[in-house]
């Protein structure tokens, strides 16, 4: 049986309204609680995690060097030049039915910087906005997004566990 435990999803603005619906919200605060599964193994993942369809953590793989070696100057200057589309907003809830947000055009480098500064010196809408990596494909609408095919110069840094690959695909 895997480690399970709770932690606080502060930085988590991603989690999914139905998952907080379900009573997953720390009676402490109003942020979210996500469950974090360790060592886990594609068998349990399948059978007991990905039916859920709610966010979790799931820490203790092998993902590469990435976290030891990827800092904003590194991926700058890796993929900074390429050009990515982007959804912009003010909202800190991204809203796909009433749409919210804007697209925007914009280099890596600057989705990067923007993204990571604490106050931002140029920015569309404010400077609380935020930013959504919608595609770097050719056609954002019809190119799904694919790691390996998008930046190529990181792949030798980042690997995907295979429970995170074609083990869930075949089963949607």
């Amino acid at each position: 049986m895997p480690l399970v435990e709770q932690k606080n999803a502060d930085n988590f603005d991603h989690v999914d309204e139905d998952f907080v619906e379900k009573g997953h919200k720390s009676e402490q605060n109003e942020t979210e609680v996500l469950p974090v599964y360790t060592n886990i193994d594609e068998e349990y993942f399948i059978r007991d995690i990905y039916p859920l369809r709610v966010p979790v953590i799931l820490s203790g793989f092998d993902i590469g060097n990435c976290l030891d070696k990827w800092n904003n100057e590194f991926l700058i200057e890796a993929v900074g030049s390429l050009d990515v589309k982007c959804h912009v907003t003010t909202d800190p809830k991204m809203d796909f039915l009433t749409k919210n947000f804007a697209y925007k055009t914009m280099s890596m480098a600057t989705l990067i910087s923007r993204a990571s500064s604490e106050k931002l010196n140029d920015y569309f809408f404010s400077l609380n906005e935020k930013y959504y990596l919608r595609s770097v494909g050719t056609n954002p609408r019809k190119d799904v997004a694919n790691f390996e095919l998008d930046f190529p110069q990181l792949t030798n840094d980042f690997k995907i566990p295979k429970i995170g690959r074609a083990s869930c695909r075949e089963r949607v």
